[in-house]
């Protein structure tokens, strides 16, 4: 790894709780001890998130697949509806650079788009639909 990815895994806690499940730190996902639950708890802080923000847009692809399949998969809903998570998830929309993940994430997000303009998270449904766009993945936008 690269000295980022070292400073940006022990800012996560990356590798701490290895023998628990996998899952997204949210409460719709199953409880991953260090990773998850740190992601989780700097999500919903105002300063802290602008820090992950800054990860997932300055990621590389690979350390961001699995970013966002060991500690937002399964609970990007609960993050985007939430007032201050809803950037860390903006952010991730903008800096997908691979179908595989867009896709993964648009499936999660696309069926509670009405929730979110409810919600007033239009920053979320733009950024679903830009990257949608970008990577030419309808997944449902039609």
């Amino acid at each position: 790894d690269s000295s980022a990815i070292t400073v940006m895994k022990k800012l996560l806690e990356w590798g701490q709780g290895q023998g628990e499940s996998e899952g997204g730190g949210g409460g719709g996902g199953e409880q991953f001890g260090g990773l998850g639950d740190v992601f989780y708890a700097m999500a919903g802080e105002a300063a802290a998130s602008h820090l992950l923000e800054a990860i997932v847009r300055y990621a590389p692809d690979s350390f961001l697949r699995e970013l966002v399949t060991r500690a937002m998969s399964g609970s990007l809903v609960e993050y985007a509806d939430h007032s201050v998570s809803n950037f860390v998830v903006q952010a991730l929309l903008r800096s997908v650079r691979d179908t595989a993940t867009a896709v993964s994430a648009l499936e999660e997000l696309v069926p509670t788009v009405q929730d979110l303009l409810a919600k007033r998270r239009g920053g979320v449904i733009w950024r679903m639909a830009e990257l949608a766009a970008r990577l030419q993945t309808g997944c449902g936008f039609h």
